[in-house]
């Protein structure tokens, strides 16, 4: 539908907040309820029957978006919070992504009416300096006179999830590795008397070691990655030998459990200067995801080539992704693998477009299985 001229559009605006006041002032007639909603500690919207909002406590104007797009009816959800998706088709709710909105799913129960609490996982900003907002949403009716309204309760819970990562995968993971060089260290001191072996145990003990530097740090950096404090340090880098210095990382990798990590044959080298760690961190956790979503016998596929004035990698992998998971992958505390994961993906997208100054993304098909695709600036460009 098209948009009204600016004159009909404001007296449009000024009629919907006029009717938005005297929604609530049905409200406001109970002398103590006011000043409870206004008094709340956690963020408190009135949603309208069209899912508009025409209250929100201070709480809520707290998380509201600086960049808010005015519209007819008032901003639903996601256009008061800044989510990405609502800049996106006619707003909020209405592309092909808000179908698996926790904050969607919530406010429009079936049958209507019906109390309801999901999770909400939001990217808010623009494309350079996005943020992710993860919501625990609650959903109750609410009827004034004879219409239905929706009182409704949203929550930040991203420290929640950052420590269900921290006890259910890195503790769980650091913890089995720390084991195993407990074993590795108890085996070197039974076999001190045989050089070979002895040199076959430091060699592993070295990788686990490593191995655990490697998370503790990877934890780091995306911690300052998010809190904007991350510095990158550029240097110059060649793709192909890159790319190998990789396949042979992760070749030593005992989680690829017969697994075939391969170089793609339509690799070509190119120079171009970017910060070598950071986008070590980026391949990293493309060929883990890929890794891990293949099966023993598979190959994944890692290759790098010129690209017009950019330098291009990409990560193969036989498995396809279905709708739900494509439309959700870079959300930060979504994952296919169980509660306390979903920052693989969101990380590298975080890190290649806030901080390599690149753009990633994926391809996936029932025939070619799923392509990720990071895209840096080459020499030229």
């Amino acid at each position: 539908m098209a948009e009204a001229s600016a004159p009909q559009y404001e007296l449009e605006r000024r009629s919907e907040a006029r009717r938005q006041a005297d929604a609530f002032a049905l409200l406001a007639r109970d002398n103590s309820l006011v000043p409870l909603l206004q008094s709340l500690p956690v963020a408190m919207c009135i949603l309208d029957p069209d899912n508009h909002i025409v209250y929100a406590n201070p709480a809520a104007k707290s998380m509201e978006s600086r960049n808010l797009i005015p519209r007819r009816g008032g901003p639903r959800l996601g256009e008061f919070l800044g989510c990405a998706r609502s800049r996106e088709g006619c707003g909020c709710g209405t592309t092909p992504s808000c179908q698996y909105c926790g904050a969607r799913k919530a406010i429009t129960q079936d049958p209507p009416g019906t109390e309801a609490t999901e999770e909400c996982h939001l990217l808010l900003g623009e494309q350079e300096a996005r943020r992710a907002l993860d919501l625990r949403i609650w959903c109750r009716p609410l009827r004034i006179q004879e219409a239905q309204y929706t009182f409704l309760l949203f929550m930040d819970i991203e420290a929640e999830k950052r420590r269900l990562y921290l006890e259910q995968v890195f503790l769980h993971d650091l913890g089995n590795t720390t084991h195993t060089l407990k074993g590795f260290i108890d085996l070197l001191e039974a076999r001190r008397r045989e050089p070979s072996a002895q040199a076959r145990c430091l060699h592993t003990l070295r990788l686990l070691s490593d191995q655990i530097l490697d998370e503790i740090q990877a934890q780091k950096l995306l911690l300052a990655a998010e809190q904007g404090e991350l510095i990158t340090v550029p240097a110059h880098v060649n793709a192909l030998a890159l790319a190998l210095e990789m396949l042979g990382v992760f070749g030593r990798n005992d989680r690829i459990d017969g697994r075939q990590l391969r170089l793609d044959p339509g690799s070509r080298d190119a120079p171009f200067r970017n910060d070598p760690s950071i986008l070590k961190r980026v391949l990293g956790n493309m060929l883990r995801n890929a890794i891990e979503a293949s099966v023993p016998g598979e190959t994944v596929l890692l290759g790098c080539a010129p690209f017009g004035d950019d330098v291009r990698f990409w990560v193969q992998n036989p498995t396809y992704m279905p709708e739900n998971v494509r439309l959700q992958v870079f959300q930060r505390s979504f994952s296919t693998k169980g509660a306390g994961r979903g920052l693989g993906t969101y990380s590298m997208k975080l890190l290649t477009e806030q901080y390599l100054g690149g753009r990633i993304g994926f391809t996936s098909s029932e025939a070619a299985g799923t392509r990720f695709t990071v895209s840096l600036p080459g020499l030229g460009a």
